[in-house]
């Protein structure tokens, strides 16, 4: 069990804090993500409950408030101890049930329940930092979706938690869950990804890391839309699902286009990506030198053997994001395309450019949080972005069972303010491959973002 106490943000964990409030007071989404699931039954609301009180105990500071230190001006997670009444209560406080057996579109309906919770204010000076909707559908099914402030934990520790409240509801006992699972260790221990390195080193890589920022400096780059948010965004969801013979061909193209190595399918699906806004921007009449997206990694699946424990605690955001450029020509150019994003990430590799931009976030975080805010209200690159994109796999525990039932599909995403206002997310799931593609309306109309979608379709099963 973890003994109250106060956790740290980690580095990354403190830079969507500050972004997630710099949303916030622009009037534009907080950077809330969420992850759904579908379950081939129905799982009993009171034994849910107890689940779920069951990992709250075990992991308390998805129940702890955060606050700013009044001596170093930084947040921390403050935990306190958490007894068998405090985590029902909150349990309850977390579940939210609703029947959609006789709606004519039950899954157009979870996706605008989700639109609504998105956009529903999130209290970070108390918890619980994990909310679960528990919707009935057709066909004896139920679809599950968890909501979380970005800012808590990552997509891979989001599907931890999905582990634990599995174990408990497998125990159906909050007093058996006294450990955690292989690849899991206890949430006071953040990883520090420089661990071993000195303060000089530390010092050198943060100045190497400055000159990431300017690597796409002399592109000029324009957005589709015209960058500015309107009053009222709200954020929009599209999902898409692959499996059987259209996953079987998103394969063999990925297999047929894209150079091997590391990370081949977000080498393909980001390609995917560009060639859709490519296409986009041609509709839309809009020119530009280049296209810039992110693709957020695994800083401790990137960092080499010695670099950092292979375990993680369930809370933390540990991923770094190498900035991906195709430009307007290379674009059309399916084999050159798949060539230079392999060339690009293999030098942000090979240059260690992940411990770069980690020791960047390392010494960001030294600010307090008033300067953090004013820092980031300057041009940080956000604004050149045509997009966000994100791919992430299973983890080594992955989720087959909830509550003695198949879970047959898992997805996520999460929204992206404005520039660019639209972030494709896709999600690996035993035999399935997931798009969910989260959109700020009406900065970005339903219309576009359908063919944006649509595009990136086309894309990745094109013949």
């Amino acid at each position: 069990m973890v003994s109250p106490g106060p956790i740290p943000l980690n580095p990354c964990d403190y830079l969507y804090f500050t972004h997630h409030e710099l949303q916030l007071k622009k009037s534009q989404p907080g950077n809330i993500a969420f992850m759904v699931f579908d379950v081939a039954g129905d799982i009993d609301a009171e034994k849910l409950i107890r689940a779920l009180a069951g990992v709250f105990q075990l992991h308390p500071a998805l129940l702890a408030g955060l606050k700013i230190s009044l001596t170093k001006g930084r947040p921390y997670w403050k935990v306190q101890a958490v007894d068998a009444t405090a985590s029902e209560a909150a349990a309850r406080k977390a579940c939210r049930r609703v029947d959609l057996r006789n709606e004519r579109d039950a899954p157009a309906a979870f996706l605008r329940l989700i639109e609504v919770h998105l956009g529903e204010a999130w209290p970070l000076s108390a918890g619980p930092k994990m909310r679960i909707d528990h919707a009935l559908m057709p066909g004896g099914t139920s679809r599950f979706a968890i909501l979380w402030p970005h800012l808590f934990t990552d997509a891979e520790g989001a599907q931890w938690f999905l582990t634990q409240l599995s174990r408990q509801l497998a125990e159906n006992s909050p007093d058996q869950a006294d450990d955690y699972p292989e690849g899991l260790t206890g949430d006071q221990r953040p990883i520090d990804v420089l661990d071993g390195y000195g303060l000089s080193h530390r010092v050198s890589l943060f100045r190497r890391g400055l000159g990431l920022q300017k690597q796409h400096g002399g592109l000029k780059v324009k957005q589709v839309l015209d960058g500015a948010a309107k009053p009222g965004n709200v954020c929009r969801l599209i999902h898409r699902e692959w499996g059987g013979d259209a996953l079987l061909k998103i394969q063999q193209n990925a297999k047929k286009w894209t150079p091997p190595g590391p990370a081949l399918y977000a080498r393909f699906l980001g390609a995917c990506v560009f060639r859709a806004l490519h296409r986009i921007y041609q509709r839309e009449g809009v020119e530009t030198e280049a296209y810039l997206m992110p693709l957020p990694l695994s800083v401790l699946a990137m960092s080499q053997e010695g670099d950092v424990q292979r375990e993680r605690p369930l809370l933390g955001n540990y991923l770094v994001s190498p900035v991906l450029c195709a430009t307007r020509e290379i674009v059309e150019d399916r084999a050159a395309l798949a060539s230079e994003l392999s060339r690009q990430l293999i030098e942000y590799r090979r240059s260690r450019a992940h411990l770069m931009q980690w020791a960047m976030v390392w010494m960001a975080a030294k600010m307090r949080s008033g300067v953090y805010r004013w820092v980031l209200k300057r041009p940080m690159g956000f604004e050149k972005l045509a997009s966000g994109f994100s791919y992430y796999g299973e983890i080594s525990d992955p989720l087959r069972l909830l509550g003695g039932f198949k879970v047959t599909n898992l997805w996520g995403s999460g929204p992206m303010p404005v520039p660019p206002g639209w972030n494709p997310v896709f999600s690996r799931f035993a035999d399935k491959l997931n798009l969910g593609l989260t959109y700020c309306s009406p900065t970005v109309s339903d219309e576009l973002a359908r063919s944006y979608a649509g595009a990136i379709e086309e894309e990745i099963l094109a013949s």
